[in-house]
């Protein structure tokens, strides 16, 4: 039995398949399975969730990485698309602006966290699952060392972060 990687800040299940193909085992795709998404997130939580994850997916596959121009490049080709695809489908005009916002937020998150340096801590994995909510303030008690996370400047890092 292979559990789930607890370490991992996201796409646990990306992992966990890349090791059971390693081992051997083979994975099977079954097309009536039902999948339920629900990402009701704001534009911070959708840049959050694409980090996470971005970090997560240079852990399994060290060799990937995102240029900022590969991220551009890849928000601009996706939100063409999406265009396409929902003039098609004739619901353009109520996605008009939701489109771009969307692939920006999914692209920039996707940047930094390729970005990110050292392993991920505790602390920044707690931070991305239970980030602090703005309307009701979180007390606590601070050790007199302690600096925040500042997420919209990509290059803080986490100050528990061990460098490679």
């Amino acid at each position: 039995m292979q559990p789930y990687d607890e370490d991992l800040t996201g796409l646990e299940d990306l992992d966990w398949a890349k090791k059971a193909l390693e081992a051997g085992h083979v994975i099977a795709y079954v097309a009536t399975a039902p999948v339920v998404h629900a990402h009701e997130e704001s534009w911070s939580g959708i840049v959050n969730r694409y980090r996470r994850e971005a970090i997560a997916h240079k852990r399994i596959y060290p060799e990937h990485g995102m240029s900022a121009f590969e991220a551009i490049r890849l928000g601009l080709a996706n939100i063409v698309s999406d265009y396409v695809h929902a003039a098609r489908d004739r619901v353009l005009l109520q996605n008009l602006g939701s489109i771009p916002a969307f692939r920006a937020a999914q692209f920039i998150g996707t940047y930094r966290g390729f970005r990110q340096r050292g392993a991920s801590s505790a602390v920044l994995r707690r931070r991305f699952y239970y980030p602090h909510d703005w309307r009701r303030p979180v007390h606590h008690e601070q050790p007199a060392n302690a600096r925040p996370i500042r997420y919209e400047d990509p290059e803080q890092k986490d100050p528990s972060a061990q460098p490679h």
